[in-house]
């Protein structure tokens, strides 16, 4: 009896051995199966992408180029296979995307196209007021001191191990990840100069011998505008990291020396370009001096909040103090004379926190422009657009400029030119029948093959939607965006956010729109 029960004994631990086993090899499960772009995915959701499991942090609709890879600020690797990952989980500010997707602004409403007449019930066109910005402060920062005397100098494809300091750009850094800090791709992972080193790396401090205090760059505050003038300010995504050359573009061929800088989210409740770094960044200093070599020869910039990525500063704070003083931050820093608030998620919550706020930052800065980028089909706003602006006059807030996405209608559409005026002349004949004929009217196609199906926004568009323009008291033309404005991928089929899709030379939709604020 007790040899059977032995015998029992020994055979149940061998099942169970072989039952653990084939548990232990079974494959990571995701619960959204494979990873897929315009997706919305919530935090904790998991999917699966070229064999391996990913984990979402940060809650956010998927777009071309933001594959799990590729964005560590949004997935975080579980395994591959049948194997959890080793790697250690990030504590450093997480970065953007290196492929930059095209904006998706698909409006939701009816697609009722409205009858096209030439002569649009335009608002009373009252002057732009002159701006007269404040004055640049200097915030002291402290570093901890420490001699650079012995530690090697970084260099790009070395192979550097965890807890390994190196020297870069005048300060320590000490290695997070092996293998990102042994990239060879040194613009994305070189300590303090990279998309990615916030990552890969952590400062240490400066190469000095004691402690500093080092002011914060602030750019030269910039011009003033001329009462009723009129601008061309086409977007320029700055995600692909904060070497993003203005002054090349203002220089190289395109001539122009105004744009739309895009995207500040939230990084937490902190204001940072495109969800990743913050206000007090090397990166977000160095956006600064490209926009004070800029202001030096005549330009300016307007900054764009919000966008089609996640999440939005209206979403992650919850108190009208704490999200006015992220809009304070980003003006301040930058010294601005016109926001932007491109608004694709209509929480009424969010709406509400939104214009409270904003409503107070204008009491704080007099002289401070506040325009709202919205979604319309050729038919005009939708209702949540119209919730939006009706809850800003309900708050009191000033709305100096609506700007029109004229794009993304749903549907396929043969003349986008005559989409855009459509737009246009339907958005306009509401906001006068609404209290907000002082409000000024801007236009923002996507130049070339959108990505939403059936939509191209053509050169001929583009010289008759000037034309228009200037003939029917529109006082700003932009589109998306400068890095699109070429040639490179004629024929293409589908939205790239490096090319038009059509033929072209390049920067010749910068060229064409010149006409209308040369």
């Amino acid at each position: 009896m007790r040899r059977i029960t032995y015998i029992s004994l020994v055979i149940c631990v061998l099942l169970s051995l072989v039952i653990v086993a084939t548990v232990s090899a079974a494959p990571l499960r995701a619960d959204r199966g494979e990873w897929a772009p315009n997706t919305w995915y919530n935090v904790a959701d998991t999917v699966t992408y070229q064999g391996c499991t990913y984990s979402v942090i940060q809650a956010h609709t998927s777009l071309t180029g933001w594959e799990p890879p590729n964005v560590p600020a949004l997935f975080q690797l579980v395994g591959c296979g049948g194997s959890p990952s080793n790697t250690p989980t990030r504590t450093n500010t997480p970065a953007g995307a290196t492929n930059t997707p095209t904006r998706t602004n698909t409006p939701a409403g009816a697609t009722n196209t409205p009858t096209r007449t030439n002569t649009p019930a335009g608002p009373t066109n009252t002057p732009t007021r002159t701006n007269t910005p404040q004055a640049p402060t200097s915030t002291p920062t402290s570093g901890g001191g420490g001699s650079c005397s012995g530690v090697p100098q970084y260099v790009a494809g070395t192979a550097y191990s965890a807890g390994q300091i190196v020297q870069n750009v005048s300060n320590r850094y000490i290695c997070n990840i092996a293998g990102w800090c042994s990239s060879s791709a040194a613009w994305a992972y070189a300590p303090g100069t990279g998309l990615y080193w916030t990552d890969a790396w952590s400062l240490v401090g400066p190469c000095d011998t004691g402690p500093t205090s080092t002011p914060s760059r602030t750019p030269t505050p910039g011009p003033t505008s001329p009462p009723g003038a009129k601008i061309f300010a086409p977007y320029i995504d700055v995600s692909p990291g904060s070497g993003s050359a203005i002054m090349q573009l203002a220089s190289n061929g395109s001539g122009n020396k105004h744009y739309t800088l895009a995207f500040i989210l939230g990084y937490g409740c902190s204001a940072s370009w495109f969800g990743a770094y913050q206000m007090n960044t090397a990166e977000a200093d160095a956006i600064g001096t490209r926009i004070n070599e800029l202001r030096a020869v005549g330009g300016d910039v307007i900054i764009a909040f919000g966008g089609a990525a996640a999440p939005e500063l209206a979403n992650v704070c919850s108190t009208v103090s704490s999200l006015q003083a992220q809009y304070q931050a980003v003006v301040t820093k930058y010294s601005l004379n016109t926001i932007d608030l491109d608004i694709e998620d209509f929480s009424p919550t969010a709406i509400d926190l939104r214009n409270k706020a904003l409503k107070g930052l204008e009491a704080a800065n007099p002289n401070l422009k506040v325009q709202y980028t919205l979604g319309v089909l050729e038919s005009g706003f939708t209702q949540a657009q119209m919730d939006v602006l009706n809850n800003a006059k309900a708050n009191g807030t000033r709305v100096d400029r609506v700007n029109i996405m004229a794009m993304d209608y749903g549907h396929a559409v043969s003349d986008m030119y005559a989409a855009a005026v459509s737009a246009a002349q339907a958005s306009r004949s509401w906001l006068n029948a609404n209290g907000f004929s002082s409000t000024q009217l801007g236009i923002t196609p996507m130049i070339g093959v959108n990505d939403s199906a059936g939509e191209t926004f053509t050169l001929s568009n583009a010289s008759s939607l000037v034309s228009w323009a200037n003939s029917n008291g529109i006082t700003e033309l932009a589109f998306w965006s400068v890095g699109r404005d070429n040639g490179g991928c004629p024929g293409g089929g589908a939205a790239s956010p490096s090319c038009s899709g059509i033929s072209q030379s390049t920067f010749q939709f910068s060229s064409i729109f010149h006409g209308f604020a040369p």
